[in-house]
């Protein structure tokens, strides 16, 4: 029996080569899939400098403000800003439903007046102390 025999070099090197190309064939699908990917989503024309510039201003003089946003901003901001402006809308109907609550609320006549929460931290401070004898600041409702 020789040292070739049970030294695993050999193995190791054809695990290590196979690995090698496995990686190198990786990349090279991953290459392929990333240029399929470009081609199948692309985006908008791109401009060089001086072209870009003359494109934003003929959206803006157009008046196609959308079209500025999309040229200057990647299409996810634009995409979500529109989102968000459609949530924008849903809070502000919510705001004015409060607004009405409000302005009903102040008119029954069993409403007692506005609440000062401040007054109601002051009160449990003062039963607080009393009741378990510690030292307190009173304020001068209270004294």
């Amino acid at each position: 029996m020789s040292w070739h025999d049970w030294v695993p070099v050999p193995a190791l090197m054809r695990q290590a080569w196979d690995a090698t190309k496995l990686a190198v064939a990786t990349r090279a699908i991953k290459k392929e899939r990333a240029l399929v990917l470009a081609q199948n989503n692309q985006v908008q024309k791109t401009f060089k400098r001086k072209e870009a510039v003359k494109e934003v201003k003929r959206l803006f003089e157009k008046g196609d403000y959308e079209g500025v946003a999309r040229a200057v901003l990647p299409e996810v901001v634009v995409d979500k800003s529109f989102d968000l402006v459609q949530f924008w809308w849903k809070v502000w109907d919510i705001y004015w439903i409060f607004v009405l609550l409000r302005i009903v609320f102040t008119f029954i006549p069993s409403n007692s007046g506005y609440i000062h929460p401040d007054e109601y931290f002051q009160s449990v401070e003062v039963v607080v102390g009393d009741a378990l004898g510690l030292e307190t600041h009173r304020t001068w409702e209270f004294n």
